[in-house]
């Protein structure tokens, strides 16, 4: 009786195990194969051009892997944000392609994404990063010329002279050609203190638009400059030597420094016309004094004094 008793036990608790081996089993299936379609519904959403439908697939997928603590792969944190990107959605994109660009995943249109989800949240030291990333690393990409133009302007626009002044060269020549570009190449070059560069690229912008500010003042200033620096010269010269040979030697200068009086005269009226200031009108009022205008003189001196 013994005997039966226990040949009972055994072949029941086996099967008491092998219910609870099953239970699990079944129990972890359903995780996974919902993992499972998830991607693979996702996938083709995406490749469809249903981005709406495969953010949402590619959403629940990530919380499912994190809620089981799985990794999420590079390719599901990309296309997420690439979806949530061409949907519009910027905060969701870079949340998920700021993830995804530490992976394999990320290709060059994964760095397009971020630096203009960046520049529309207008971070301007992230955006610089992923288009210098771009660049750099896909100088044969689709957008290449686009990237490198903005990464320019984003250069300059952060002071970043010395990169600005190398990358330069690689712009396009419709690209260097445009007033926007050349303004901005101009202030790299003053910043560096390239003045013979600066004198001749203010010439060529002003040939795009004659009432460019910075051109005007720039030439406008260096003219008034040289004449004003002779002028002192040659004066303290005739001063320390008053005979007829260095009286004939100052007026001889007086033509060059007045014909320069006369080019920096013309930068600076176009300039105060466009944007009037007390720092031109002093400019003004002290060149019509060399011109021995004092009517003039006398009322762009009171325009310096407002």
């Amino acid at each position: 009786m013994q005997l039966s008793f226990l040949s009972f036990i055994k072949p029941a608790r086996a099967l008491l195990i092998f219910s609870f081996i099953l239970i699990l089993s079944f129990s972890g299936c359903g995780p996974a194969r919902e993992i499972t379609r998830l991607s693979k519904e996702g996938k083709s959403a995406y490749e469809a051009g249903n981005h709406q439908a495969a953010l949402d697939y590619y959403q629940k997928l990530i919380e499912l892997k994190e809620d089981r603590d799985d990794e999420v792969s590079g390719e599901t944190l990309n296309k997420a944000g690439m979806a949530a990107y061409h949907l519009g959605k910027t905060s969701l994109s870079l949340q998920y392609l700021d993830r995804a660009r530490h992976t394999e995943a990320a290709d060059e249109h994964t760095y397009v994404a971020l630096a203009e989800g960046y520049r529309e949240i207008d971070n301007l030291s992230r955006e610089i990063t992923n288009l210098e990333i771009y660049v750099n690393e896909y100088p044969e990409g689709e957008k290449i010329e686009t990237m490198r133009e903005r990464y320019f302007e984003t250069l300059v626009e952060s002071m970043n002279w010395e990169k600005a002044y190398e990358l330069w060269p690689e712009l396009e020549q419709e690209t260097r050609e445009k007033e926007s570009f050349l303004n901005g190449y101009f202030a790299v070059n003053k910043a560096l203190g390239n003045d013979e560069k600066c004198t001749l690229l203010a010439r060529e912008i002003l040939q795009i638009n004659e009432n460019n500010v910075d051109a005007l003042e720039w030439l406008g200033l260096k003219y008034f400059r040289r004449a004003e620096n002779r002028y002192n010269r040659e004066m303290e010269a005739y001063e320390r030597n008053r005979t007829h040979r260095q009286y004939a030697i100052l007026l001889e200068a007086f033509e060059e420094i007045n014909q320069d009086f006369r080019t920096a005269l013309n930068y600076l009226s176009r300039l105060y016309q466009k944007e009037p200031s007390a720092r031109i009108a002093s400019y003004l009022a002290n060149i019509y004094q060399r011109f021995e205008d004092e009517e003039r003189a006398r009322y762009y001196r009171q325009k310096a004094r407002e």
